[in-house]
């Protein structure tokens, strides 16, 4: 894509009748920067081109020389790129919106996402080029709120942010970026003023007043399995009992709205709690049990493998909601293989049973 950045300021910078030194004096720069802007060497930052194109009265589009509708076809293009290889290939993504918010550094849409991308990408271990990254998720999430004004996008970026500087605290061992983290989520929304609650009361089409019970079900069946989780499951504090006890509370709320057997939006977390089931009866001596679930677990993990990219639901609540599943890099059969063999911590005279290498039979098989 060729962008005309530089020979667009030049133009608006001449018809107001401005000299380099006049524009940098305004914006903050130097003149060699709007230079350099000017011959193509170099483009401002991103989170300039609002106030660049504020100035001169123009939207950032056009600052870029960009056709709307080429524009939103490419951008279309880069988003389905994201949906469809997000979980599936997680680099390749990020080298794909890394050049698209070059190639359309205003668009909010792109920039969330690559936002999203790069907190997956670079890892904290990395000092140098973590922080670096930080410095780029903070710079974006203040151009998101500062600049864009679609809600859901604004929403998104500032729970990313939280997640990013709830895991800077827990690297870094400095409790400032936690209490910034408490201080953003406590400026967001709760659950009674989101678009899921409000849509199950708001909306009067039929069809879109069914499908958004459909979808605040699913999503708070969602919810509360992570809260569940998050409340014990990875929490020393609690005992084995607990945890077992709580997972099988979840897996029979499962059972009451998803009777065809497809989970939808909670396969994965009735997978995984099979098979944390399965580990926790192990580690407390109750070997059938711990059989029965993992190998729930794997037949499960065999099934999701085997469903189509969209299939059919005829549970109560979910009729005519289809499921999409969502692709990705290992399949649940070599996920479940990995935290059976590598993971899970089971006694070598239960790795040798007969039984358990069954279960691991299943998942090689598929």
């Amino acid at each position: 894509m060729t962008i005309y950045l530089g020979e667009n300021i030049k133009k608006l910078r001449r018809e107001k009748g401005l000299t380099q030194e006049n524009l940098a004096e305004f914006l903050g720069v130097t003149f060699q920067s709007v230079s350099n802007w000017e011959r193509g060497e170099s483009y401002p930052d991103i989170t300039m081109l609002p106030e660049i194109a504020g100035f001169f009265k123009v939207s950032v589009d056009e600052i870029l020389g960009l056709n709307k509708a080429d524009a939103e076809k490419k951008i279309n293009e880069y988003l389905e790129i994201y949906d469809k290889q997000r979980y599936k290939d997680t680099p390749a993504t990020f080298r794909t919106l890394q050049k698209a918010v070059k190639d359309f550094p205003s668009d909010f849409r792109l920039l969330v996402r690559y936002m999203e991308l790069l907190m997956c990408e670079i890892s904290p271990e990395d000092t140098a080029e973590y922080e670096k990254a930080s410095r780029e998720i903070l710079s974006i999430y203040e151009n998101i709120q500062n600049n864009c004004t679609d809600d859901s996008i604004r929403m998104w970026a500032k729970r990313l942010i939280c997640q990013h500087l709830h895991t800077k605290a827990h690297y870094t061992g400095n409790d400032i970026y936690q209490l910034q983290a408490e201080q953003i989520l406590s400026e967001m929304p709760d659950i009674l003023n989101t678009k899921n609650y409000l849509s199950t009361m708001l909306i009067t089409d039929k069809n879109k007043h069914y499908a958004a019970c459909s979808d605040a079900i699913e999503n708070m069946l969602f919810l509360l399995e992570h809260s569940v989780n998050h409340l014990c499951l990875y929490e020393e504090d609690f005992s084995t009992e607990y945890k077992t006890e709580a997972l099988n509370k979840m897996l029979a709320v499962y059972d009451i709205f998803y009777t065809d057997g497809n989970y939808g939006k909670s396969w994965l977390d009735v997978i995984y709690n099979h098979g944390h089931l399965g580990l926790f009866y192990a580690e407390s001596g109750d070997t059938k049990k711990a059989l029965v679930h993992l190998k729930a677990a794997a037949e499960y993990a065999v099934k999701y493998d085997n469903l189509p990219d969209i299939s059919e639901r005829k549970a109560q609540f979910f009729e005519s909601r289809n499921y999409v599943k969502t692709a990705r890099g290992k399949t649940m059969c070599q996920r479940m293989k990995y935290l059976f063999t590598e993971k899970y911590e089971f006694s070598d005279e239960f790795r040798s049973s007969a039984e358990f290498k069954e279960v691991l039979t299943l998942l090689d098989d598929n």
